[in-house]
């Protein structure tokens, strides 16, 4: 259904602030740009952080260590999945050891996110569990919210990303603490990366699945800044523009790993998709999926595949005329449809989707058993997310999309 165009009733009045990112280059041979850029960024000593995947399964990071020449200092391969704190505590103790004055992310998003912690334990001097306590964000639904302060300079950090989560664009970091078995949320400018480098080349190894379920969540982030709260037009214009990148080339891309003209689309939808995440806040799609990584070890892609389709139903109620815009961007023809039936057409496609990715679509399947739900609603319900999504939140709500997915 064509939107019909309407003339500005009231004055556009907001604040966007502008990601403190000072560079992303992308597309076939970007990697080449990296020595260049390390030096121009002040990098002598320079320690990789990489995905034990990339290192044992592939030549890549001994390709980046041959690109970096004598700049290389070393490199870190011990962050498993969820960035748990041991290995951030592991990287910072070696980045201290080699006198690292630069660091780089080499994979998906928990190498990326770990190498933020670890350049945060560095400027701030962080050794103790009990001192990275203190820059914990503190949240107590619906709107008590403490973020602690991060007063000293940041160590530069350069991304390179082999995956869709876009977490190299976020001013915030997720880290397991084990004791609780949460993934805690840390944010703060200095955290930004300085610099991306999205080369398709450098993702061709990466497994099927990961990179499917990273494109879900990055659609995931599309779907709720378009539905946010603190949406505007220019992260409406931004984020479905990176819905439509990625609905027309993630399943092409995932079945033709080296078709780098398809993979570089979805790398630069993924990165579009998290732009303006420091103007936007999220939703319930993205709080339950905290919560399923941290106690289930559940991929945050698959978490996203798992939940979005019935998290998008949830909203139905407040956001259908959203929804119907959404339905568009993903490819529905619209044409003679209520919004109600675009919003779940836009559904079906996102399932289907999921289906063609082979990709889980229940909680079942990734061995989340029932008993476990009220760890999730309860984490969930401290989630800071949670108090922004579109529709009031319950914990009876949790539960019934719980039941839902499984």
């Amino acid at each position: 259904m064509q939107t019909p165009l309407t003339p500005q009733t009231q004055p556009l009045i907001g604040k966007f602030d502008n990601p403190v990112m000072r560079r992303v280059r992308y597309g076939p041979g970007a990697i080449e740009h990296l020595a260049s850029d390390i030096k121009e960024l002040g990098g002598t000593r320079v320690m990789i952080v990489a995905s034990s995947h990339l290192a044992k399964e592939t030549d890549l990071v001994k390709r980046v260590e041959k690109l970096l020449g004598g700049a290389h200092a070393g490199t870190y391969t011990g962050i498993a999945q969820h960035g748990p704190r041991k290995g951030v505590f592991e990287g910072a103790e070696m980045a201290r050891r080699v006198k690292a004055d630069f660091l780089v992310s080499f994979g998906g998003g928990s190498p990326i996110d770990a190498v933020k912690m670890i350049t945060m334990c560095l400027s701030e001097d962080v050794t103790t569990r009990e001192q990275l306590d203190k820059y914990v964000i503190q949240f107590e639904y619906p709107d008590k919210l403490y973020i602690p302060p991060m007063n000293a300079s940041s160590v530069p950090h350069l991304a390179i990303s082999t995956t869709l989560s876009a977490g190299e664009f976020s001013n915030f970091a997720g880290a397991l603490n084990e004791a609780t078995q949460n993934k805690e949320l840390y944010i703060g400018d200095k955290l930004m990366a300085r610099e991306v480098i999205l080369d398709p080349a450098m993702t061709t190894h990466t497994p099927a699945w990961l990179w499917g379920s990273s494109g879900l969540r990055a659609i995931d982030h599309c779907v709720e800044t378009f539905l946010s709260r603190s949406r505007m037009p220019f992260t409406d214009a931004i984020s479905t523009q990176a819905l439509s990148l990625l609905m027309a080339n993630l399943a092409l891309s995932s079945r033709e790993p080296n078709d780098l003209a398809a993979r570089g689309a979805c790398q630069v939808g993924s990165w579009m998709s998290l732009y303006a995440l420091n103007n936007v806040v999220l939703g319930l799609s993205h709080g339950i999926g905290h919560q399923l990584g941290g106690a289930f070890n559940v991929t945050h892609g698959v978490t996203s595949a798992i939940m979005l389709p019935w998290v998008m139903e949830y909203n139905m109620a407040v956001t259908m005329d959203r929804q119907e815009r959404l339905a568009g961007a993903m490819g529905v023809d619209t044409t003679g449809m209520s919004d109600e039936q675009a919003g779940r057409a836009a559904v079906a496609v996102l399932r289907a989707l999921v289906k063609e990715l082979e990709l889980p679509s229940t909680l079942r399947e990734v061995n989340v058993p029932k008993e476990g739900f009220k760890k999730l609603v309860d984490g969930t319900m401290v989630d800071l997310l949670v108090a922004t999504n579109p529709r009031p939140v319950k914990p009876e709500d949790v539960y019934a999309l719980l039941e839902k997915a499984y």
